[in-house]
């Protein structure tokens, strides 16, 4: 996925003879609403990572294309209280592997001048959002009987959006720096397995569940204008 990734970009590079630029951006991934609830997705702050690139259209409009990785680690002292409280009197100990995030859009890019160097932007696009849900590894111990619940990750694609607006500062004729304050949304389905094993018995179940993956991206970068 990776290499196929990479290999649209640099194709849409070589071959577009518009004025294109290619940035790269990061920055914190902060989720929204039932996605980091703690009844629900239990996500926390994160990070994203963005490759993006732009084909001007005209002055003020560009046709892009954007991939972003994003991870957010889960709130696993809230998971360890919640097992405290099911099963007085016992300790446990809870391993996580958190939400992770993958975005392959295309983007529609607005720019307004605000001065010789300084542009407002915004941009509005959707495409194909896939995810992660996290790997979980509860150990509960008590004086009589010690259990071990695990859930496996399970991965899944959907449909996903993104909107937000930003600015743009031009340090030269082609190097410039970027800002974007960005909602990115959508919901996916997932399958999920979980075992339960403790000394005289095992038990499996699947859940499937839809998982919003709301998230407010702030990001920063550095771009390369090819004219």
């Amino acid at each position: 996925m990776k290499r196929l990734i990479f290999s649209t970009f640099m194709l849409l590079c070589i071959g577009i003879s518009a004025q294109t630029s290619l940035s790269l951006k990061l920055g914190p991934a902060i989720p929204l609403g039932d996605f980091g609830a703690n009844d629900d997705g239990l996500a926390e702050s994160g990070f994203a990572l963005e490759l993006s690139s732009k084909f001007v259209i005209t002055e003020n409009l560009s046709l892009g294309l954007l991939y972003q990785s994003q991870g957010n680690s889960i709130d696993a002292e809230y998971l360890a209280d919640q097992v405290q409280a099911s099963f007085n009197g016992t300790s446990n100990t809870v391993t996580t592997v958190g939400w992770r995030l993958s975005r392959l859009y295309t983007v529609l890019n607005g720019q307004l001048e605000i001065s010789e160097k300084l542009h407002l932007t915004g941009r509005l696009g959707g495409g194909l959002l896939m995810g992660t849900s996290p790997d979980i590894e509860i150990l509960v111990n008590n004086q009589n009987n010690d259990a071990i619940i695990e859930m496996e990750e399970s991965s899944s694609s959907s449909f996903g959006y993104i909107i937000g607006g930003g600015l743009l500062y031009d340090l030269s004729e082609t190097l410039f720096l970027t800002f974007n304050y960005d909602v990115a949304g959508g919901s996916i389905e997932f399958d999920q397995s979980t075992k339960a094993t403790t000394s005289n018995n095992v038990q499996v179940s699947r859940t499937t569940f839809d998982q919003s993956t709301t998230t407010n991206l702030i990001l920063f970068g550095i771009g390369y204008t090819f004219n």
